[in-house]
C-alpha cells in the first residue's frame, strides 16, 4: 500500500483489505493509525488498472474516488498536529515489508490541497484509469 509511519503509528494509509481498497487518516483526533475513518472501495483488482484519489478538504470532510466515481465520504475532523516529520514513505509495501501490494503501481500523485469532483474525474479520463 501507501504509508507513511514509524513504529507502528501511521498518517496515512491506502491498503488493499479484504479484497477491497481502503483508506485511513491520522489526526490529533484519531488513534495512531486512524482506527474509525476508513472508506472502502470497489474490488481489488490486478488484471485492469484501478484510478484511486482521496481526498480531504479543510472543512475535515474526505472523499474516496475509483475510477472517476466517488465510492464513499465521510467527516475526518482534527487537525494533522500529531504528524511527525521523521515518518517515513512507504510505497507497495508496509514499511515492515509484512503487506506488499497486489499488482502495479503506475503514478502516485500528492496535492497540497483537495482535488475536486471535475479534477478526479478529468484525471481518470486524461488516462490513468483507462484499459490497456
Amino acid at each position: 500500500g501507501v504509508r507513511a509511519d514509524s513504529a507502528g503509528k501511521a498518517w496515512f494509509v491506502l491498503e488493499q483489505g479484504g479484497g477491497k481498497y481502503q483508506v485511513h487518516l491520522r489526526t490529533n483526533l484519531t488513534d495512531a493509525n486512524g482506527t474509525g475513518t476508513a472508506l472502502e472501495a470497489g474490488k481489488v483488482t490486478t488484471d485492469t488498472v484501478s484510478h484511486l484519489v482521496y481526498t480531504r478538504d479543510a472543512s475535515g470532510q474526505a472523499r474516496f474516488y475509483l475510477n472517476g466515481v466517488e465510492v464513499g465520504q465521510r467527516e475526518v475532523a482534527g487537525s494533522f498536529s500529531t504528524w511527525d516529520n521523521d515518518y517515513r514513505f512507504g510505497l507497495g509495501n508496509e514499511i515492515s515489508g509484512e503487506q506488499p501490494w497486489e499488482g502495479e503501481v503506475h503514478l502516485v500523485a500528492i496535492y497540497n490541497r483537495a482535488l475536486g469532483a471535475t479534477e478526479v474525474a478529468r484525471n481518470y479520463g486524461a488516462g490513468a484509469g483507462s484499459p490497456r
